[in-house]
Parts: C-alpha cells; sequence; structure tokens
C-alpha cells in the first residue's frame, strides 16, 4: 500500500481512465437515444432528425470556436489559482451565449422556409425548434468546458454522462409524447435547460461570487485573440464532422438518406470513443505550455494510442458489419450493412486528422489550419464530383482525408524538427 501510495500520479494516465469511462458510459446513453429514435421514427424522419444535430454542430461554430481558447484560459487561471477571473469569465460568456441564442433564433425565424427547402423538410417550424436547441445547448454546455479547463475529470465526466441521460429521457419522451423530430425537438430543449442547473451546480465549488457584477468583458476579449486565430483550425474541423450528414439530406432521397444517417450514427462511435483521450490532451498539454514543460511524451504517446484504437475498430467494423447494425438498428436498417467497414476507414482519417487539430490548438500551432482548410476544400470538391449516392459520399470522404492526413504528417515532421532544433539551441 506503501508502494501505491508514493506512486506518481499521471494525469493523462488518470483522467483518460475517467473520460473513458464516463464516454463509454455517455456514449451507451447517447447511441441508445439512437436506437430508439430510429425505432420510433420512420426511415426518413430518422434522417432529417440526425442531418439537423449535424446541422446544430455547423451553425454553433461561432461558440465552438471560443470553447477551446475556454478551457485554455480556464487552465491558465487554474495554474495561476486565479478562480476570482475565472468566475468573472464564466458570467461573461454565459451573458454572451443568451445574446447568441437570441440573434441565432431571430435569423432562423427569417430564414427557416429557405433552410427547409434546401434540407428537403416540409415543417419549417423543425428549424426554429433545432435553432432554440443549438442556442440553449450552448449555455448548457458552458460548465463542461470550465471543468475541463480546471482538470475536474470527475465532475466532467458526470456532466457528460448526465447531458446524454437527459438527451435519452428528454428526447424519446418528446417523441413519443408530442411525436415526430419536433416532439424530439421540444423535449431535447427542457433537458438542456435542466442540464445547466445540474452542471453548474457541479462546477459551484471553483466559482467565487463577490463581485460578479462587475462585468465588463475584458476577460472575453483576452480569449479572443486566440479564439480568432484558432478559427483555421476548428472551422473546417467541425464542418468536415458535420457536412456528410447534412450532403446526405440535401442530395439523396429521404430513405437512402436515412440509411445513410444509420452508417454514419454507428461509424462515429469510433470518432466519439476515442475523442475523450483528445479532451484529456488538450488542457494537459496547455498547462505544460504555461510552465515550460516538455511536451513529446504527451504527443508521442497519444498518437500510439490513438493509433492502436483507430486500427482495432477498423477491423471490427470491417469484420462484425451486420453484427453492429443489427444489434444498434435492427434489420429495418439492414441497408447500412455493406457501407460501415468503408465508413469506419472514412471516420478514423478524421479522427487522427481531429487529435492533431487539438495539440495544435493547444500549443497556439494555428498555421495547421491551412492543412484542414485543404482538407475541407478538397472534399467539398469530392463530394460535388463523385456520384450522388451513399458510397460515392463515403469514398469522398476517404480521399479528402487521407489526402489531408498525408499532408498532415508531412506537416508534423516539420513541427518536430523545428521544434528539436529550437530545444538543440537551448541546450546549448
Amino acid at each position: 500500500m506503501l508502494v501505491l501510495k508514493t506512486l506518481p500520479r499521471n494525469p493523462l494516465l488518470v483522467g483518460s481512465t475517467l473520460f473513458f469511462a464516463a464516454n463509454a458510459a455517455s456514449s451507451f446513453f447517447s447511441y441508445f437515444f439512437q436506437l430508439l429514435a430510429s425505432r420510433l421514427l420512420p426511415l426518413s424522419e430518422y434522417g432529417e432528425l440526425v442531418a439537423l444535430f449535424s446541422a446544430i454542430g455547423i451553425i454553433t461554430i461561432p461558440f465552438i470556436v471560443i470553447n477551446p481558447a475556454v478551457v485554455k484560459k480556464v487552465s491558465e487561471y487554474k495554474a495561476n489559482k486565479d478562480y476570482k477571473t475565472l468566475t468573472k469569465l464564466f458570467f461573461e460568456l454565459a451573458a454572451l451565449n443568451l445574446l447568441f441564442f437570441a440573434v441565432l433564433f431571430v435569423f432562423f425565424a427569417v430564414f427557416s422556409k429557405q433552410t427547409a427547402m434546401w434540407l428537403n423538410i416540409t415543417d419549417k417550424n423543425t428549424i426554429l425548434a433545432c435553432s432554440a436547441i443549438a442556442g440553449v445547448s450552448l449555455i448548457a454546455g458552458l460548465p463542461f468546458y470550465f471543468l475541463q479547463g480546471l482538470l475536474r475529470f470527475k465532475g466532467a465526466g458526470f456532466v457528460g454522462i448526465t447531458s446524454s441521460i437527459f438527451k435519452l429521457i428528454f428526447g424519446i419522451g418528446g417523441i413519443i409524447i408530442l411525436r415526430g423530430v419536433l416532439g424530439a425537438f421540444y423535449g431535447l430543449i427542457l433537458g438542456s435547460i435542466l442540464l445547466f442547473i445540474v452542471s453548474f451546480l457541479v462546477l459551484k465549488k471553483n466559482l467565487y461570487f463577490n463581485g460578479i457584477a462587475e462585468l465588463d468583458f475584458s476577460r472575453v476579449r483576452s480569449i479572443l485573440p486566440y479564439a480568432f486565430s484558432s478559427i483555421l483550425v476548428i472551422v473546417p474541423i467541425t464542418v468536415i464532422f458535420n457536412m456528410d450528414t447534412v450532403f446526405a439530406k440535401h442530395y439523396l432521397l429521404p430513405e437512402i438518406a436515412g440509411v445513410y444517417s444509420s452508417v454514419a450514427v454507428i461509424g462515429k462511435i469510433i470518432f466519439f470513443g476515442v475523442s475523450g483521450f483528445g479532451a484529456i490532451v488538450f488542457p494537459v498539454i496547455s498547462e505544460k505550455v504555461v510552465k515550460g514543460e516538455s511536451l513529446n511524451k504527451v504527443i508521442s504517446g497519444s498518437l500510439k494510442l490513438y493509433l492502436v484504437l483507430l486500427l482495432s475498430a477498423v477491423l471490427i467494423y470491417r469484420i462484425f458489419p451486420e453484427v453492429l447494425v443489427n444489434l444498434l438498428f435492427g434489420q429495418r436498417y439492414a441497408g447500412a450493412i455493406p457501407y460501415l467497414g468503408v465508413y469506419s476507414i472514412y471516420i478514423s482519417f478524421y479522427s487522427l486528422i481531429s487529435l492533431f487539430a487539438t495539440m495544435y490548438l493547444a500549443v497556439s500551432k494555428f498555421s495547421y489550419g491551412r492543412v484542414l482548410i485543404g482538407g475541407l476544400i478538397a472534399y467539398i470538391l469530392c463530394v460535388t464530383l463523385f456520384e450522388k449516392t451513399i458510397l460515392g459520399i463515403i469514398y469522398a470522404g476517404i480521399l479528402s482525408m487521407g489526402l489531408t492526413v498525408i499532408a498532415t504528417v508531412i506537416y508534423h515532421y516539420v513541427f518536430i524538427r523545428n521544434s528539436s532544433s529550437v530545444q538543440a539551441g537551448k541546450n546549448n
């Protein structure tokens, strides 16, 4: 026991263990939601649901851009034990999120008809409800990023699990009680409000409420330079992740888009399964940068673990696609079986690129965004030029992301070589 107590605790190992456990539980509830929704909704409406979830990821990009800056700044406040400033940042961001929510809702109130037509959706009220979820979810998710930056992995894991449980209870409850996609969205809005209350209570012990009325948004302005610089990285990586189901909803027949959605939902389990580790890497690297510590072990260890996990996932998806589809969605979605193994290659390429994006954001190496923008342009061109089928969209992703991985490896080699040269100069 004495030996165990004296062993050093590795925050990356401890954090990744907690996050993987929390992500496993969270993924279970999230995919149970997908499983039930796929059975309760017609095939065409399920495709609509998945496409709109992806649309939420795209329209909330302005705050997705800010979130890594928030995690980085919070980790700096933690390193300096400056919790009063951290508290002011939280309430300033909450106010900013409320403003964004109002602007977003007004925008889609004006353009809901046009948006619905482009996505082949008949009820424009669904678009309004979608925009409401986007705004409310931003506010509800704010405490999570503060917990992540504070390296409070237990709290962040709890909030992640609670989020998935609320999504299951209120989303499926909305489908059953109010019927259809619109009912699911109404339920999710209520669930998001309750999630904010719960996650705020978890974060509360790190907040100091004296002087919070003195908000001048100077803390928000302090993270904007980083946020604006990170646009080059975050925007393309976010758009790529969400655009495949949006393209499917636009180009494919409603029932075929529903099949594609099931392929994407099952395939993206790979990304969500490993993304928890990326969420650990970011604040750990950020804190090491502040303290001037070496990053070599964190980066190399992260890449090795990611590669092992991704290769294992591709093998499982290639060998057991029928088992996965029948287990998660049932025979009604048997049309997804031929595409699952191919899609696993695409999402594995994307997951690897996403890890590099996370690491370069943590060290403020924003020039990597040029590689990602090139990947996004290649993806859009490939989707436009390839055959408008399920395989056509998947192959467009594989080709564009495969090229992006090659460009990333070259970029990373140059980055490591330059970093080693700088370090050698310091040692001399």
